[in-house]
């Protein structure tokens, strides 16, 4: 498994390799919602701002996810996490 990094927001957007905490691979990562504050947090009202595909077994997923590239509405960890892959 590649080493992770926290996720970056500007580099994911910009096309920085990303991979799930679990280790599959993210593409297509972008905004969905522009009300949503874009910052290392979650917003109060728990938006899901992002939209990412995930590879999975059976193919590309979209899923939604929170700006700093968690997956669980109370920032818990999850197999889904968004994370920077170190080159």
């Amino acid at each position: 498994m590649s080493e992770l990094i926290k996720f970056n927001l500007s580099d994911a957007l910009n096309g920085a390799p990303v991979q799930t905490r679990d280790g599959r691979k993210v593409s297509n990562v972008k905004k969905v919602c522009e009300d949503v504050i874009f910052d290392d947090g979650v917003d109060s009202t728990y938006q899901q701002g992002l939209v990412a595909g995930i590879h999975n077994d059976h193919g590309l997923c979209t899923y939604p996810f929170y700006t700093n590239g968690g997956s669980h509405k109370y920032l818990g960890e999850n197999a889904a996490d968004l994370f920077m892959v170190k080159i």
